[in-house]
């Protein structure tokens, strides 16, 4: 047992040493390594914010010009997450901290146009039953991540889903898939319905994809849909 307790203690040890050895260990490396790609303001103070946190030395009170720094960053941190809560209120999505909710373009809301022309620039789509999924083309300037397909008699895409004699999801996001802007690419689908292929179908509903929730919300508002 005592030998059991001593191997154990070791691998503790070893442990923190490693993250000692190749963790930042000031405030600067911290800044140093991280800062690295970042190229706008809001995500450089959420880094300074970050390291600040992790380096401030508990052992003694901060001075008044840490003090500062920390509230300083405190309220800038604040004021961007009341900003990106303004913003996504007017696109009539949702906001947590930096978190933005994704939204789907469709036929019956105010995103009802930029839904329309992304379904025109989606091109030469192939469903292959299969491997259970659809492949197109996707000629929008912005990648897409998911597509809700509904299958119907006749040649017209009604806004009422009940329409629809079957409605299938084919989300990338629960296979880390997305079509990239200008390209051709594949997502995976929930299913489709028998004898699809004698049936006209419509995409009634797209979601966008682009990096990070700011970028997100300055889509959304190129597309039209905020007010």
């Amino acid at each position: 047992m005592k030998i059991i307790s001593l191997l154990l203690g070791i691998l503790v040890a070893s442990t923190a040493m490693a993250f000692s050895l190749f963790g930042p260990k000031t405030y600067e490396e911290c800044l140093l390594k991280n800062m690295k790609g970042v190229s706008n303001d809001t995500a450089a103070k959420a880094v300074q914010y970050a390291c600040m946190t992790q380096f401030m030395d508990d052992s003694a009170p901060p001075t008044k010009a840490e003090q500062a720094e920390a509230a300083r960053l405190e309220n800038f941190k604040r004021e961007a997450d009341l900003r990106r809560k303004n913003r996504a209120d007017r696109c009539g999505v949702s906001a947590f901290g930096e978190y933005v909710q994704i939204k789907e373009l469709n036929q019956r809301d105010n995103s009802a146009g930029a839904h329309q022309k992304a379904v025109s620039l989606i091109k030469n789509p192939l469903f292959d039953q299969n491997m259970r999924k659809i492949s197109f083309q996707n000629n929008n300037d912005f990648a897409i991540t998911f597509l809700r397909v509904g299958f119907v008699k006749g040649n017209m895409c009604p806004t009422d889903r009940t329409a629809y004699e079957a409605i299938i999801t084919c989300d990338g996001h629960k296979n880390h898939q997305m079509v990239s802007s200008y390209s051709h690419g594949a997502l995976t689908c929930d299913g489709l319905p028998k004898n699809f292929s004698g049936q006209h179908y419509c995409f009634i509903g797209i979601v966008p994809a682009s990096g990070g929730s700011d970028s997100l919300l300055d889509l959304y508002e190129r597309l039209g849909i905020c007010n």
